[in-house]
């Protein structure tokens, strides 16, 4: 599914064209998975990628005087792949899309979740409940 497509649900369930029928305690928790996946698993694992990419010697034969001449060039495409690879397909670059479609996927239960706590004071009330005690951000 394209960015567009995830942007036309939204809209769509900001206007209440799109529901989801789901308990408030499970949005919160969807809410709370999404936070989670991209502070946790997502930056976590592309602040390695950051690391990896300054690694100057790896220590298999990079240096300068090596007699392993593919060596450098092994030591530039792992540094690259964790980051900074010319045509986008490194890890640091590919984790930013996953990062972008969670947060789109928050966007949309966030939007349906909305309509229910415009209408439903008692969904308000535990999903407002379910947060707090998850410590999600308000």
């Amino acid at each position: 599914m394209g960015m567009d497509q995830h942007f036309d649900l939204i809209a769509e369930a900001k206007t209440g064209a799109l529901t989801l029928r789901m308990s408030p305690e499970d949005f919160a928790r969807i809410d709370h998975e999404c936070v989670l996946f991209v502070k946790e698993v997502i930056r976590d694992v592309q602040n390695d990628m950051i690391e990896i990419s300054k690694i100057e010697k790896w220590g298999f034969g990079d240096h300068p005087d090596s007699m392993l001449t593919s060596a450098p060039t092994m030591a530039r495409r792992f540094r690259e792949k964790a980051m900074g690879q010319p045509d986008g397909n490194d890890f640091y670059t590919i984790l930013s899309a996953h990062k972008r479609t969670v947060d789109s996927i928050r966007q949309l239960f966030a939007a349906m979740r909305d309509r229910y706590i415009a209408h439903d004071e008692d969904f308000a009330t535990r999903f407002k409940a379910e947060s707090e005690r998850l410590g999600n951000p308000a």
